[in-house]
């Protein structure tokens, strides 16, 4: 059955563009079967021993805040050789839509929530920032953020930028990855008064008072 037009969709509207790609699909003669199943992360039993020495760590770098600088920490937070924040994430109009946006973060996270996603990103993923593993029909394992999607290819970004496209057709299972593409070790690079700073200036990032 071919797809007609949708007259009840106005033109530049998301139902509209839906109709765009599913027509372009069938003109392709795409299968719905061929999109894959991106399937949920695997559960892994939490290493209590684990968890408890990062809570240990956390509460050794925590006795830092208090004297964390927001402007120290901007600074910081815009150096793209050090910290590489902006490399990843954008705030305000800097930096690149890779990562979470940190525009407000300050409004929804405390800093003890900063300071773990700083030094143990993998511990919470942000919902949509989920990395993506893939294994292709001839045996390769690619990775990354699943940034876009056509009719027949996905498009995974490394977190140096570098974007990768896969055939839907060449893959032979997809499956979403626990890990952060942040990597850790974050608070080996930087020392504890810097991921102080850097805390500081992100708990600061909160909407003007009447809004936006």
């Amino acid at each position: 059955m071919k797809l007609g037009t949708c007259e009840a969709c106005p033109k530049a509207t998301r139902c509209a563009k839906q109709v765009h790609l599913m027509r372009k699909a069938d003109q392709r003669n795409v299968s719905i079967d061929s999109y894959p199943e991106i399937l949920p992360a695997r559960w892994e039993k939490p290493n209590q021993e684990q968890l408890a020495q990062q809570e240990r760590h956390l509460d050794g770098l925590a006795a830092f805040l208090p004297n964390g600088d927001a402007a120290r920490g901007e600074k910081l937070f815009n150096n793209r050789d050090k910290s590489k924040c902006i490399t990843c994430h954008l705030k305000g109009e800097k930096g690149v839509r890779l990562g979470p946006d940190l525009t407000w973060i300050g409004a929804i996270r405390s800093e003890r929530d900063l300071l773990e996603a700083i030094v143990f990103p993998s511990a919470s993923i942000a919902r949509y920032h989920e990395v993506v593993s893939v294994a292709t029909k001839s045996g390769k394992v690619l990775s990354g953020l699943l940034v876009k999607e056509t009719v027949d290819k996905m498009f995974l970004s490394s977190a140096k930028g570098v974007v990768q496209q896969i055939a839907f057709r060449d893959i032979e299972s997809a499956r979403y990855s626990n890990v952060s593409l942040m990597p850790e070790g974050m608070d080996k690079l930087l020392k504890a008064e810097e991921i102080a700073d850097l805390v500081a200036y992100l708990k600061k990032s909160k909407p003007p008072a009447g809004g936006l």
